[in-house]
């Protein structure tokens, strides 16, 4: 096997840095909801859904975007999507404990778009740190084997935190 390039072992520990950060989210956000912000089940549930509906709208979008500005921006996408998912992170963070109001809800919304903005530069980044093509079935398996290991950890780490 043929030696990579540093920076695609870069780009391996920064998506899965950034999908723990997501994905240690994603199965408490009810049971958050529900605590912090005193909503009920069946209105937590509606709110867990939503980053996925946003995302469903949006990853068409952001996959125009890659394709209109090109394979120089990539780097720049992916530290914006991880910027709006730090700044999330924080929002929730800073807001008072009590009952939700739509404001809480809005933060919600900007991570599943930024988690969509995320995963969407996966492909296009690996293949431009790629140039053979023999290398990149390869390549994929070991993203994918280590985003893999990043979320399983980072959700039963959250799981032991709760």
């Amino acid at each position: 096997m043929k030696k990579l390039p540093l920076p695609f072992y870069l780009f391996v520990v920064v998506a899965a840095v950034g999908l723990g950060g997501i994905h240690g989210f994603y199965p408490n956000l009810s049971k958050f909801f529900q605590e912090r912000f005193n909503y009920d089940n069946e209105e937590a549930a509606r709110i867990t859904a939503a980053p996925y509906m946003v995302g469903s709208i949006v990853t068409p979008l952001f996959g125009y975007l890659l394709t209109k500005v090109g394979p120089n921006y990539y780097e720049k996408i992916i530290m914006v999507s991880l910027a709006l998912l730090l700044a999330v992170h924080a929002a929730y963070w800073l807001m008072p404990n009590g009952k939700g109001d739509m404001w809480c809800v809005v933060p919600i919304l900007v991570f599943g778009a930024a988690h969509s903005m995320f995963t969407t530069c996966f492909s296009p980044m690996v293949r431009k740190l790629i140039s053979e093509t023999d290398l990149l079935p390869f390549c994929f398996s070991m993203l994918a084997l280590v985003n893999k290991m990043s979320v399983a950890s980072s959700c039963y780490i959250a799981g032991l935190i709760r």
